[in-house]
């Protein structure tokens, strides 16, 4: 209560109880405290005196008024001259009493407090309408269906949703304009029925038809209609349509048909396998051309039939079907083989895989078999377990003669061994005789008789060079790392010590590590280097050249020289035993040498090669597999 007197805060406080209203009445005498007591603690209503000090009625009904508009405010005054005052005070004021009246005090609260509570729940109420029309509204514009609304053909009402599905940017581009512009006219019968059909009252569920958007392309949507009415008149019908842009769905469909008319057509078109589909039960649901040709059954005839029944007597076995489905369905798919009948009796051997199939949430839907004919394939089998059988029998025999024959030749080796050296060490003996007795022969008979005993040692040479040929398959192999730079470096320097003056360059690049038997490629080396050696015999100097390149599956080595070399026309006679493309006069030798060296490689794993050209030098390969860790 503004007021400055204590006698009319008295009066005001023993008149109001008698409103019934339980209140508590708060004293500001200033302007100063009415604000603060506004501000801090907004009262319910406010009671004032026409003046306080330093504030008038009028001015305070105005603070109060800027704090809140709608709080009540009663005049509580004495008598009043100014007309003009008291109706402006009644104007803007809730109410006015003089308090010469001060019984109607109460009566004037009481009013006030309720018109307050029915103006605030009156606000309450429209906040709440407000509140909820933007909710729906909100609702209507974001939807992701098109809401529209037509009367007499004419649209009243549309949401963004629908004004972009006609291709419009805006609502206001369609309002009023007739709704059957926009209808495909393929459609124009049956929408016309259906506006009459939701005019008598019936609502129309989804159905499918084609508008055309502003730009005359043609959109596929999906339809629902029902009727409305507007505030309570019945007489008056629009029409709310509720459209599903299903253009993508559309295209989506017509691709997915296309796809699985396209299966269809590559499953029936398929002749070698018999696809078919079976239902949970393993009855056949489809039958392609392949199945058809395996089994002699027409379509007609498989499908509704359990596919046990289709493929003999000997799939028939109790229980045997289901089992099998429980398999494909426990473990993803099965396989197996058998034999089976035709529909003519006759039998094959098939081999059969079932896999479950399942929709899009997993619910199994049926099986898919895929089975072909493997009659060929048993028989090809059978027949090559006999020609295996057969042929570990031959090699049994190739065996058995193989060793029969490495027995001959070592009873060779040893006649070769014993019989041809007695008569060469004879013939030796009187050469030694003869040579003794050389001064009763003339030049000639001295020239033969050298001949003669340079011969029988070329004899025995040879015969040296063939038992160690012979032998040499047949040398046990003792396989380990072997250092290939210190065997060639040992290889040099054994060789070395015959040169004599001859002036030699060697020029050894890096050489990795092999894996071999070091005797055996001891040999090889030896080989290469004397036959380098004896054929750079005529150079004033001599250069040999030895190096290695390793290959992802081999280790290759070479030796390079720059004597005589060979006429590469003859290359092939090169590791041939007893080929020999200089003369023994030219050079000596018995042409086992090279070819020792090939059976040496060979028994490795190895290859072997030469080039070269007429007095341009030559060069020898040799290859060795790759060890697991091979470094240079």
């Amino acid at each position: 209560m503004l007021a400055d007197k204590a006698a009319d805060v008295e009066s005001a406080r023993h008149a109001l109880p008698t409103s019934g209203i339980d209140f508590s009445l708060d004293l500001a005498k200033t302007k100063a405290s009415f604000l603060k007591k506004l501000r801090q603690n907004p009262p319910d209503l406010v009671i004032a005196s026409q003046s306080v000090p330093g504030l008038e009625g009028t001015k305070a009904l105005t603070l109060a008024r800027e704090e809140n508009s709608d709080l009540p405010f009663i005049f509580f005054t004495g008598p009043i001259e100014d007309q003009n005052l008291i109706e402006t005070l009644k104007r803007s004021a809730t109410d006015h009493v003089f308090k010469n009246r001060v019984d109607e005090l109460a009566p004037a609260v009481t009013r006030a407090l309720r018109e307050e509570e029915e103006r605030a729940r009156r606000k309450a109420a429209e906040e709440a309408l407000r509140e909820s029309e933007e909710r729906y509204r909100q609702l209507v514009e974001h939807s992701p269906c098109g809401i529209l609304v037509h009367d007499e053909g004419r649209v009243l009402f549309m949401n963004t949703t629908a004004a972009r599905l006609l291709g419009a940017e805006m609502p206001s581009q369609i309002m009023g304009r007739s709704v059957i512009e926009f209808i495909h006219p393929d459609y124009h019968q049956s929408v016309n029925e259906r506006i009459r059909a939701v005019e008598a009252g019936q609502s129309v569920p989804f159905v499918e038809e084609k508008w055309v958007r502003l730009n005359g392309a043609v959109v596929d949507v999906a339809v629902a209609a029902t009727p409305l009415h507007f505030h309570g008149d019945r007489e008056r019908h629009a029409i709310q349509l509720i459209a599903l842009d299903i253009t993508g769905q559309k295209k989506n469909e017509a691709a997915l048909h296309r796809s699985e008319e396209r299966f269809r057509l590559a499953v029936e078109s398929v002749t070698d396998y018999a696809i078919f589909m079976l239902d949970t039960e393993g009855r056949v649901a489809s039958w392609n051309t392949g199945a058809e040709q395996m089994t002699g059954y027409h379509p007609q005839e498989a499908i509704g039939r359990s596919v046990h029944e289709l493929f003999g007597a000997e799939q028939l076995r109790v229980g045997q079907l289901a089992l099998e489905l429980e398999r494909a369905v426990a473990e993803g798919r099965i396989e197996n083989e058998d034999r089976c009948l035709r529909k003519d009796g006759s039998d094959y051997f098939m081999h059969w895989v079932i896999t479950p199939v399942r929709d899009a949430e997993g619910r199994l839907t049926g099986y898919l078999k895929v089975a072909r004919d493997i009659t060929h394939r048993k028989e090809y089998k059978e027949q090559i377990e006999r020609w295996n059988s057969e042929l570990e029998q031959r090699v049994a025999e190739r065996t058995a003669q193989l060793e029969a024959a490495n027995k001959e030749l070592e009873a060779f080796s040893y006649s070769v061994s014993h019989d041809l050296r007695a008569p060469l060490r004879h013939i030796d003996g009187f050469v030694d005789i003869l040579q003794s007795q050389a001064g009763q022969l003339n030049e000639e008979g001295r020239q033969h008789l050298q001949t003669i005993a340079d011969s029988a040692r070329q004899m025995g040479k040879l015969i040296d060079d063939l038992l160690t040929f012979s032998r040499m398959s047949r040398v046990r192999m003792n396989k380990r790392m072997v250092n290939l730079a210190s065997l060639v470096e040992e290889t040099v320097r054994n060789a070395q010590r015959g040169l004599g003056d001859r002036q030699v360059e060697w020029v050894i690049g890096d050489l990795p590590q092999v894996e071999g038997d070091p005797n055996l490629l001891r040999q090889v080396l030896i080989n290469l280097i004397d036959n380098a050696l004896k054929y750079t015999r005529t150079r004033e100097r001599t250069r040999i050249e030895m190096g290695a390149n390793v290959t992802a599956d081999e280790i290759v080595f070479f030796i390079r020289d720059n004597g005589v070399g060979f006429d590469m026309r003859y290359v092939d006679k090169l590791f041939g035993v007893f080929q020999r493309l200089h003369r023994t006069a030219q050079f000596e030798g018995t042409g086992v040498g090279l070819a020792n060296v090939r059976r040496i490689i060979h028994r490795h794993g190895g290859r072997t090669w030469a080039e070269g050209s007429v007095n341009g030098g030559a060069t020898f390969y040799f290859s060795l597999p790759k060890p697991k860790e091979a470094t240079i």
